[in-house]
């Protein structure tokens, strides 16, 4: 037969996929690897095949939670990451700055090689652009979600991650990344952490607005489809629990 307006409107629609969104989270992403790791095995097909999750599924996040997202995104063994991160508990409990070598660490072990492909249209990561040596000082919110190679992808990984003064002086500087056709892919510049910029204001968690949105919070935010069930210790965000009550936030 012959197709009609009616039966080929998907043809011209964006594909429409559930996305899971990862708020900010410090050391309480320990919540968000529970969820992922949850996530993994039971929803999208475990992991260690390195080839991720099917394209039914994206993946956004800020902060701790881009590292989550990312992790998810690349099919990354999340139990496996979140043992790495808990080890590092006895080098951070009272040095919140230790946090950032650590994640440096983390990248180097766990994101492999051609991950960037992995991530490519299924990842969104939140940063925060610092514009502050031009004529026109601006810090305004910004998202990527297109990677030109593996070490680009840590990078902004890494600077989703970058909270001022705790992790340096100076915003963390990811440098200009053009396609193989010699168009530019993302600007590069100098970025901090992803913060809270509210959704309302700023679509970052979806590629689409008609995704199914799975929003995800490690500080209880009640806003959030998947959150802890009972308030959880704010100052954990940055100085964290013993290894054993992390261990219960990644299994609750």
């Amino acid at each position: 037969g012959t197709l009609t307006m009616e039966d080929d409107s998907d043809l011209f629609d964006p594909p429409r996929r559930i996305t899971f969104s990862f708020d900010s989270s410090g050391w309480l992403y320990t919540y968000h690897l529970g969820v992922a790791h949850y996530l993994q095995q039971a929803l999208l097909g475990g992991s260690g095949g390195g080839g991720g999750p099917s394209s039914d599924f994206a993946f956004s996040g800020s902060s701790g939670g881009a590292l989550v997202a990312g992790a998810l995104a690349t099919g990354i063994d999340i139990h496996a990451l979140a043992s790495f991160v808990i080890s590092c508990h006895g080098e951070c409990q009272y040095n919140p700055w230790r946090m950032f070598p650590c994640t440096d660490r983390a990248l180097q072990r766990f994101v492999g090689q051609a991950a960037h492909k992995r991530a490519n249209g299924r990842l969104r990561v939140l940063l925060t652009r610092i514009q502050l040596w031009t004529l026109k000082p601006a810090v305004r919110p910004e998202t990527v979600s297109a990677f030109g190679s593996t070490q680009h992808l840590k990078q902004v990984l890494r600077a989703s991650c970058h909270i001022p003064f705790l992790a340096g002086p100076l915003p963390y500087h990811v440098p200009r990344q053009d396609a193989p056709d010699g168009s530019m892919l993302h600007a590069g510049g100098d970025f901090i952490d992803g913060l809270y910029w509210p959704s309302v204001l700023f679509m970052w968690r979806q590629f689409d607005r008609a995704d199914t949105l799975v929003r995800v919070s490690g500080i209880g935010n009640p806003l959030a489809a998947i959150r802890p069930p009972l308030p959880v210790p704010l100052h954990w965000v940055v100085l964290p629990p013993p290894p054993e009550t992390l261990w219960k936030l990644f299994a609750c």
